[in-house]
This record gives structure tokens, sequence and C-alpha cells, in this order.
């Protein structure tokens, strides 16, 4: 083939992507419009069906594999609707996985957190709020979402417990990457999402500034990078710690490798700045003691650029990171504005429609829609459930006496603020629930585990206290007389 010819070529299959883009998202919209009714593909049931089984019939670290298999290879246009409450699968698997904690007793051993609280008092205050200034309609959508949000939370909080459970949980996300990243990338080479045949997703591949922009079976292209984006830093743990090599394989390096090539695949600014920030807490590491002085310093230099600019730090962040050249920053960035701007109109109850600016036609920021959902009450309930997180994740990280523990925790505090960051250029829907919730529970549950339920990070330990359960300390009392490895050297130098 010619040169001109290779050129005709390709600009003629970039033409027809962008027709074939267009008649694709009428048919997204189409799907989206058809509330109320029950769209479900016989192969689609017959995954939610096994991964129903599996969530009852496995051991309690493995089943939360059903929430990634339906996560990762179900859009959620699937749904079943009873009445006028729609059931996408993913919310369907996390009522299971509620349901599992509640009937096999696995709740009562669970200590109440701080966060736990919070997360009742944030899906509590969005509806309360919403049927208080949108009636019951608006309401009902939000306790849908709420029950999304919920109930992705109890899965990670009831279901992964130990850095065992942890190292389980990224086995799955290690081998479902193997597949995801296999069609994402056939998608990017084609120009044709697979996945289309359940409907909610683009027959033909979204095209922005002439970049194919992946996204499998995910709501959208930047969903799907920030999935796995999130999800690395914890693999970077598991390849540090002293795991066996199968799990090092298949929960350290085939997350990461894979899922960089799906990060890759989506041609997002976002996901790719979640992996430099993932690697970026990781390079702290040695400074992890001194961490409340570094976020002092960071608070400090955040206020003096945010009145330094003219823009305001969110003006710097957003005009300014752009890492495929077709990134919006400056969409966000208005929405950030026009928040902030018109406080008064969304402090009390929220705002429904709210008309500061063209931006908010398209909501593409986590806490702004809180903010307009829950008022200032709910947006100061999440930044609080945010805070809450970050200190158990720093209460685990104290009080680990095993080298696993340690990075455990580490690795889940570096992906939930990859989370947060990340959720500022990205609504939280979809396959995002498990992605924010089923992580931060994942955190407060694995960080409460390594520190000890009989130690609360408010009351340091003394010498009196036993050993905490699982840790090394407790080996070492188990140990009978003269079997530790320093008795065991002082036998051979009495022999000798």
């Amino acid at each position: 083939m010619t040169t001109q010819a290779a050129i005709a070529f390709a600009g003629d299959r970039i033409w027809s992507m962008t027709l074939a883009q267009e008649a694709g998202e009428v048919s997204a919209r189409a799907w989206e419009q058809q509330v109320d009714s029950s769209i479900v593909h016989p192969l689609a049931l017959l995954v939610l069906g096994v991964s129903v089984i599996w969530m009852f019939a496995a051991p309690r670290g493995r089943a939360i594999w059903s929430v990634l298999v339906i996560a990762c290879f179900i859009p959620v246009a699937q749904r079943i609707a009873i009445v006028e409450l729609d059931f996408n699968f993913l919310r369907i698997i996390g009522v299971c996985a509620l349901l599992r904690l509640l009937l096999y007793g696995e709740l009562r051993t669970i200590r109440i957190e701080l966060a736990d609280r919070l997360m009742i008092a944030l899906v509590g205050s969005v509806v309360v709020l919403s049927l208080l200034r949108g009636g019951t309609g608006e309401a009902v959508t939000q306790a849908g979402a709420g029950l999304s949000f919920f109930t992705m939370y109890w899965a990670g909080r009831g279901l992964v417990r130990t850095s065992e459970d942890v190292r389980r949980l990224m086995i799955g996300v290690g081998v479902v990457a193997v597949p995801v990243a296999l069609f994402m990338t056939i998608e990017q080479l084609t120009g044709r999402n697979n996945f289309s045949v359940f409907g909610g997703v683009d027959t033909y591949t979204i095209l922005r500034a002439g970049k194919l922009r992946a996204q499998g079976a995910f709501c959208h292209p930047i969903i799907a990078g920030v999935f796995f984006a999130c999800l690395i830093p914890v693999s970077v743990g598991i390849i540090l710690g002293r795991a066996r090599r199968t799990a090092v394989l298949l929960g350290g390096w085939l997350p990461i490798v894979l899922g960089g090539v799906v990060v890759v695949m989506t041609n997002s600014s976002t996901p790719i700045a979640g992996v430099l920030i993932g690697l970026l807490g990781w390079s702290a590491f040695r400074l992890r003691r001194n961490f409340g002085i570094c976020i002092v310093v960071l608070l400090v230099l955040g206020l003096a650029a945010h009145f330094a600019s003219s823009r305001g730090l969110h003006g710097v962040v957003f005009n300014r990171v752009d890492f495929t050249g077709s990134s919006t920053g400056y969409h966000r960035y208005l929405l950030v504005d026009g928040l902030l701007e018109n406080v008064s109109s969304w402090a009390l109850l929220g705002d429904s429609e709210p008309g500061y600016n063209q931006s908010f036609q398209d909501q593409t920021n986590m806490y702004v829609i809180t903010a307009l959902t829950g008022g200032l009450l709910a947006l100061g309930i999440q930044v609080a459930l945010v805070v809450a997180a970050f200190r158990s994740a720093a209460a685990g990280i104290r009080a680990a006496s095993t080298r696993d523990g340690l990075l455990t925790c580490y690795g889940l505090g570096c992906a939930f603020m990859v989370a947060c960051v990340s959720f500022t250029a990205v609504a939280c829907f979809g396959q995002g629930a498990f992605t924010w919730y089923a992580l931060l529970g994942v955190l407060v549950s694995v960080s409460r585990s390594v520190a000890g339920a009989s130690f609360p990070a408010d009351r340091p330990r003394t010498d009196g206290d036993p050993p905490r359960p699982g840790t090394l300390a407790e080996e070492r009392a188990a140990r009978p007389p003269g079997a530790g490895p320093a008795d065991k050297a002082r036998s051979r130098a009495a022999a000798s």
C-alpha cells in the first residue's frame, strides 16, 4: 500500500467512525431512556446467576470475585425493573453481598467504626434532602444510587478483612484483567465495542480529537481506566511483601501490567494521572511516620497557590493537566468555579436544576454532585468520610507489626488517595461505585484488622496488653520453650 493510499484509508476510517459514533451515541441514549423497564440478555443473566451462586457458596474472602465479574463484564444497562425501581446487575450483586453478610452472621464480628456511621449518614442525608427539595421522584432516584453505594461499601467492608483477603481480591483482579485488557485492545484496534450486545455502551468506540477511547463493559472510558488505576498501588504492596510467587504474579504483576494496558487504551488523562499519583504515594513510603507534617505543608502550599492564582487552585490543576492532548480540564474548572460562586443556591438543600454555567449540563465531579444533591451537609459528611478513611489507614500503618500488614495498609491508603483525586474529574456512577465505595470499605476493614480490634487507635498499647491476633508477637508467644531461633542458636553454640 502506498503512502497516499494509507493516508486515504486512515482518513476514511476516522470519518466512518465519526459518523458511526453519532449513531452509537443515539443508541446509547436510547438505552438510557428505557427507564422502568427490564433489559436482560440471556448471557448476562447466566453470568449473574453464576455470580450469585458463587457469592453465597464461596468462602468469605473469595466471594468478592462475584462483584468483580459483574463490574468488569456486564454493562449497567442490564437491569431488572420492579414497579418503578431499577436494579442493574451490579446493584443486584451488591444486595446479594449484603444479604450474605446478614444471613451468615458475618456482620456480627464487625466492630462499627466512625466511617460506617458516616456512610449511613451520607446516604440518608442525600435521600432526605432530595425528598424535601424535589419530592418523591427525585428521592427515589437518589435512594437507588444510595443503595448502590451502600451495598458496595459493605461488600468491601464485610468480605475483605485481612491482608490475605486483599491478596485474594487482587488475584481476582489480575485474572479478570486478562480478558478486559484483551477486549479493550481489540476495541482500540477495530473501533468496535463487543460488549454493545448487552446495551448501554456504544457499538462504535468513542472518538475524541482523533483518538479512540476504549471502554469495554464500563459505563465510561474514564471509569474503566480509574477502576484499574486505583488498584495498581495495592498490587505494588503485594509485590513488595512476602506473598507466594503465585500471589505476586496474579495479584501483583498482572494487575499492574494489564491495568496499565487498560489505562492506555482509554486515552484519558484522569486514569493516567491516577497511576502517577499512586506511584507518587509509594515514593513517599519512608515519610509515612511524618505524614501529619506533610499534610500541613501541602495544605499551606495549596492555599498559597489558590490565592496566588487568578483562577484558584482548581484552575491551576484542571487547566494544566493534560496527558492526551484532548483533555476537557477547562470544563471541570468551570464546574468547581460555578459551585464556589453560588454557595447560597445549594448550601441548604442542594439544587436540582443548577444553571450557573453550561458546564453543569455534564456534571463530571463527584464532590460537585454530592453538593448539588445533598447540600453543604452531605458534602461535609463526604469530606469527613474521606478523613475517617485516611485516619483508619494511618492507624493501621502505625500499629502494623508485620511487613505484610504495613504494606497492605499503605497500598490501600495510596489506592484510596488515587480514587479521591480521580473522582474530581468524573462522576461516581456505574462501576465507579465499586472503585470508590468498595475500596473505602476494604480500607476501613483491613486497617482495623491490622491494628487489632482490641486496640483502638486512640489508646496506646501497654506492656500488659496481650499480643495482637495474627502478629509476630502472637507467634512468638505460642512457641514452646527453646523453639525460637535465638534459643536454637544458643544450643548450637553450647554444643560446639
